[in-house]
């Protein structure tokens, strides 16, 4: 018998059976001796042999991988496997299968064998198991998981001595034997560390990114303008795989944000507006575009007057008839106006003079092709110096062509100058219908007489006035009767 604290080991060395009573004497808490015993019977006979142990893999269990283990003895009933942490298993075969190795799968193992009818056999010899497990890491982008495609970021695992780096972009190998990984495509991406002892590796889990495709800078802008008018931008055109952002420049000390600011130029000259585009959710990812301005200085009204045809201010008209006047067509408004009113709002007007009127002031409004607002141009039209009829009497003073007589008479005389090719109306009232000089008949108190024929002017132009007489009552012509009466 021996005596190991705890634990006794009995050991019969002849006979083909015994029965050996075993009595355990120990003190209690309380320091009292407490004594036990039990009988054991124990059969003879010859124990199996003990087994040796193998390993289905050489070397190394890389962590993670199955592999089994084997006694050398392939016979017996009943096996019984001790593991590193000193739990048993039992198997009726002679394997014993561990899955997924980890670190509590590296250490000592043992079997013993038992035979129905027999012993069971002593323990085999340590058979050392080795786990190779890699560390266990996690890719930190040291940039944003949306980066701009002109661009770049850092991927990065800690670095441990004796391991190589592997990554992987969607499965397939990219970059080079280290810890970190310059990435610049859209993906999943991977790194595996590889023992370079063992081959043992561990795959990290993946993390995805996007390169994003730089946006499209795009606008539209009139490329002519007037100074103070105000202009349009618009980069409603520019596309782009996020949401833009927008930045003007507008090249005279200015700026705006926006899709579709407007602009004042106060200064003449050609100026480059630019235009930057970017992303709001990725980081410096921006296009631009430029588009020139040329800035003029407004026509003055002098240039508007130069700059109509025909010119008014060397061409004279009859009073009867109508000038018409343009402008060149392209520009964006017009607006004439004569004696008070607007005559057109095209690019061209018919300017008449009313009766008696020599001349007639016409005013102009315009907005030209590039936005310069000139208002307020003042261009004369005037008939042919001497034109018209003038008239005259012996019986009083004509004014604007009337004559308003003092005392009531039979005959009036007049005379109409400054002309030629005399016709007079109505027949009735008149002596002659031809001539410049006539006698009126007046029959009621308001006589009018109408007279056509051509002026002295320039245009010889035909004209048609109206004389009116008025007497204060109305004297009977004197008549003739052969009965006298």
């Amino acid at each position: 018998i021996t005596n190991n604290g705890t634990e006794g080991i009995l050991t019969v060395t002849s006979g083909t059976s015994v029965t050996v009573q075993v009595t355990i004497t120990a003190n209690d808490a309380s320091g009292c001796a407490q004594s036990s015993s039990q009988n054991f019977t124990l059969t003879g006979g010859t124990p199996p042999s003990v087994s040796t142990i193998s390993k289905s893999t050489a070397g190394v269990v890389c962590g993670g991988d199955d592999f089994t283990l084997t006694a050398s003895q392939n016979s017996e009933d009943e096996y019984y496997w001790i593991h590193p942490d000193g739990t048993q298993t039992t198997t009726t075969t002679n394997t014993l299968d561990i899955s997924g190795a980890s670190s509590e799968s590296a250490g000592n193992y043992y079997v013993q064998t038992f035979s129905a009818g027999s012993c069971i056999s002593a323990r085999s010899s340590a058979f050392n198991v080795e786990v190779s497990i890699p560390p266990v890491v996690s890719i930190v982008n040291q940039g944003e998981d949306r980066f701009c495609a002109n661009s770049d970021i850092t991927l990065q695992v800690p670095a441990y001595d004796g391991f190589d780096y592997v990554w992987q972009l969607d499965g397939t190998n990219t970059g080079t034997n280290s810890n970190s990984l310059t990435a610049s495509e859209s993906g999943s991406y991977t790194v595996t560390l590889v023992d370079q002892t063992t081959s043992c590796q561990e795959t990290s889990g993946s993390i995805s990114v996007t390169a994003v495709a730089l946006p499209t800078a795009s606008f539209t802008v009139a490329d002519e303008v007037c100074t103070d008018a105000s202009l349009d931008f618009d980069a409603s055109t520019s596309t782009g795989e996020s949401t833009l952002t927008y930045r003007w420049d507008f090249g005279d000390g200015t700026s705006a944000t926006g899709v579709a600011p407007t602009h004042t130029y106060t200064t003449a000259g050609t100026f480059n507006p630019v235009l930057t585009i970017g992303y709001s959710d990725v980081a410096s990812c921006e296009t631009t575009a430029t588009s020139p301005v040329v800035v003029s200085t407004a026509p003055t009204s002098a240039d508007i007057a130069a700059a109509m045809t025909p010119d008014p201010s060397t061409t004279d008209k009859c009073p009867e008839d109508i000038l018409t006047l343009s402008l060149p067509t392209g520009y964006q408004s017009y607006s004439w106006t004569a004696n008070g009113n607007v005559v057109s709002t095209t690019n061209s007007a018919d300017i008449s003079t009313n009766a008696n009127q020599q001349s007639v002031d016409v005013t102009v409004d315009i907005t030209n092709d590039i936005g310069c607002d000139v208002n307020g141009t003042v261009v004369t039209v005037s008939n042919y110096a001497n034109s018209g009829f003038t008239f005259s009497s012996m019986d009083g003073e004509i004014i604007n062509d009337t004559l308003e007589l003092a005392e009531a008479l039979r005959e009036v005389d007049l005379t109409v100058n400054n002309g030629s090719n005399y016709e007079w109306s109505p027949a009735d009232l008149l002596n002659t219908t031809t001539g410049a000089s006539v006698i009126v008949y007046p029959r009621d108190r308001v006589s009018v007489l109408t007279v056509t024929g051509n002026d002295q002017s320039e245009g010889q132009c035909a004209t048609t006035s109206e004389v009116t007489v008025i007497s204060p009552g109305v004297i009977a012509r004197k008549s003739f009767s052969p009965n006298g009466d």
